[in-house]
């Protein structure tokens, strides 16, 4: 199997297991965090951490940058989110609507508004400045695993413990689109960068993606050997990563639906993939509390090219040809 891409740094500061990944909007930092009630910002290149936030009581489970990247909102089991500035550490709120440890949070992408979700088995809109909450959406019969805000604003993909991706709006939120394609819990969601199609990440070992407007299926992956956990959609869509239980980085290519590449520098559980804006460099992390810092080898055209045939245990299975 070809290697999927150069190491460029390990970073080694946390001493608990790694649960949260974001990259900064202009690339130079990363923001990690997990069971040690920590989050640190550091340089995907330079030195180590920069920043060092202790204010959550428990684990942290969620990470994510404000879009102008002034401002950082983590939250996890002390049931709280925290927005705090990204170069201070000051903290300038803590929300406090949830009944119970905090998943999935996510920004809009005018920075104005949070979504945030989690075993309360609700998502909550609330304002970021302001702490107003807008609406909560009680859809979920389980707890609430993942969440992702279209690129457009305009539409919430939730997923969790009852095994389905949830797409609504949050104009008119209970116009419900239910993706139900999966066997068991949903793991990790994200959209394509042109908003057309989400692909979601599964304890079923499989990644789904389809279409997020009707929820036709697209096509499945079934490389992975045990539960999938976190997934991100390279900013031009030419492929998608997933990790998880096995321990294993997949890179793929939802056009040509096969396998292209892999990153094997793990030993257990992958948590939490992000890719940085250049679509070029992939930060993962997960049981072993080390981030690995990668960069995906590209063709001079900036394209990944697929191998000439799927490797042998590579099964992409799909009934449609459209390209997301």
């Amino acid at each position: 199997m070809q290697e999927t891409g150069t190491l460029i740094k390990q970073y080694r500061q946390h001493n608990s297991a790694l649960r949260a990944l974001a990259w900064s909007p202009d690339g130079t930092r990363v923001a990690s965090a997990g069971d040690d009630q920590t989050v640190q910002i550091w340089s995907s290149q330079g030195a180590d951490h920069s920043l060092l936030y202790r204010e959550h009581r428990d684990r942290v489970t969620a990470i994510a940058w404000s879009p102008d990247g002034t401002r950082v909102a983590s939250a996890g089991y002390d049931q709280t989110v925290h927005i705090w500035d990204s170069t201070t550490g000051k903290r300038y709120y803590t929300y406090t609507g949830h009944s119970s440890s905090i998943w999935a949070m996510t920004w809009s992408p005018d920075g104005c508004y949070i979504a945030s979700g989690g075993m309360d088995k609700t998502v909550q809109i609330w304002n970021s400045t302001t702490l107003k909450v807008i609406l909560t959406y009680r859809g979920h019969e389980y707890g609430v695993l993942a969440l992702a805000w279209s690129p457009d604003g305009k539409r919430i993909a939730s997923a969790g413990y009852d095994k389905t991706v949830q797409v609504w709006s949050i104009a008119q939120h209970d116009d419900v689109l239910t993706y139900q394609g999966h066997t068991k819990c949903v793991n990790a969601i994200a959209w394509s960068p042109s908003g057309n199609y989400l692909a979601s990440g599964s304890q079923d070992f499989t990644i789904h993606v389809w279409r997020s407007t009707n929820g036709q299926y697209f096509c499945k992956y079934i490389g992975h050997t045990n539960a999938v956990r976190a997934l991100a959609w390279s900013p031009d869509s030419s492929y998608v990563v997933s990790g998880g239980a096995d321990a294993i980085v997949r890179l793929w290519n939802p056009r040509y639906k096969i396998n292209i590449a892999e990153y094997k520098g793990y030993s257990n559980n992958i948590y939490a993939i992000a890719v940085a804006p250049d679509g070029q460099t992939v930060a993962s992390a997960g049981l072993d509390k080390i981030v690995h810092v990668w960069r995906v080898n590209l063709t001079s055209s900036g394209v990944l090219i697929p191998p000439a045939s799927s490797p042998p245990e590579v099964n992409v299975q799909s009934p449609v040809s459209p390209v997301p």
